[in-house]
């Protein structure tokens, strides 16, 4: 097959590794998906910096008064538009999601394409996308409501909240385009994909949440440092300028770059669930070949059997939020303990001085 994805189980390093290479294979073809999308995110961003934080910090310091009826319709508003700002950013990753997935699933069938094909792929699912989007939110509100209840979402909300929103709904797209499953059977599949072989996706996406923030922070503190060196004195209409040119700089970056290789990444990890549960490999392997270009049918990555369970989660699904539960909270345990150490030493020092 015209793919670098090799179909048999494969190991982290090689997983990663996919995603580097299919982002180099398919960078031309995105390019210009990943230009536009990332520019009309930077704007949503800058808008919302300039038209919000920016009257906030007016409205505090004008005349040295304080009116709270204005205060409070101004934050209400804010919340208002993080909300849509919010949705409008979910539907501009899902596409960009959607595309890489396009592009394996394309790639994998040996079909050559060009950035026309994929909009008319992309076109075509485009309810499905937006609908998946809008139900992932839907999910991650019943979760965080579901963390609120005293003592059984006490003690594994967290875990939830971490497994849904960065493993299940990532690989919850490629579950769309490989096997065109109706809208209200896409995330159930996903979830049951993930608990098949629970800690292993909970590693991968602690592997996934280090990557990322790792190339974020390391990107943010080299931006916050150059512009430390700009001629602009910090106030509430050069702290917006700041403010947009960070977001426009680190926004373009991530579209380009981060976010594509992440989602490359994400669709193999699907890829490797399937092939380690329900052994696609050796269904793809008898799959008909098509003339004249050797190619796949569109249904060839359909499921051919899946579990059925009656319960969304089994008593053996909680325990394992909950197990995950703890271990991120003792992980925000340690990570907090060790900031205040040393800025307990920080400050001794200082003073010693």
């Amino acid at each position: 097959m015209n793919s670098f994805l090799s179909l048999r189980p494969l190991r982290l390093p090689e997983i990663i590794d996919s995603g580097f290479r299919q982002y180099r294979k398919h960078f031309r073809v995105l390019f210009p998906y990943l230009l536009g999308l990332g520019i009309l995110s930077a704007i949503v961003q800058s808008f919302f910096v300039g038209n919000n934080n920016t009257d906030l910090l007016n409205t505090l310091q004008s005349n040295g008064t304080f009116d709270s009826a204005t205060f409070f319709s101004m934050y209400f508003r804010l919340i208002g538009l993080s909300l849509a700002i919010s949705l409008i950013e979910s539907i501009i990753q899902s596409i960009v999601i959607t595309l890489c997935a396009l592009c394996m699933w394309l790639s994998m069938r040996n079909i050559p394409f060009q950035a026309g094909t994929l909009w008319h792929e992309l076109r075509v699912r485009l309810g499905k996308v937006l609908g998946l989007t809008l139900l992932s939110g839907l999910f991650y509100f019943l979760a965080i409501i579901w963390f609120i209840v005293p003592l059984v979402g006490w003690i594994s909300g967290l875990g939830l909240l971490m497994i849904f929103q960065g493993f299940v709904v990532p690989i919850a797209t490629p579950v769309l385009v490989f096997e065109n499953l109706p809208l209200p059977q896409i995330l159930g599949r996903a979830w049951r994909l993930t608990r098949r072989r629970f800690w292993w996706s909970a590693g991968l996406l602690a592997t996934t949440f280090l990557l990322t923030y790792a190339l974020q922070g390391v990107l943010t503190t080299v931006l916050a440092i150059l512009l430390q060196y700009t001629d602009i004195s910090l106030q509430v209409n050069a702290l917006y300028v700041l403010q947009a040119v960070n977001v426009t700089i680190t926004t373009l970056i991530s579209f380009g770059i981060l976010y594509p290789i992440t989602n490359f990444y994400m669709n193999t990890v699907y890829l490797d669930l399937r092939v380690r549960t329900e052994g696609l490999d050796i269904q793809m392997a008898a799959q008909p070949r098509l003339a004249p270009n050797n190619t796949l049918a569109p249904n060839a990555f359909a499921i051919t059997a899946d579990e059925h369970y009656p319960q969304l989660i089994r008593m053996q699904d909680y325990g394992y939020l909950v197990g995950l539960s703890f271990m991120v909270f003792a992980l925000i345990t340690v990570f907090f303990g060790i900031g205040i150490g040393l800025a307990f030493i920080a400050v001794a020092a200082s003073a010693g001085m």
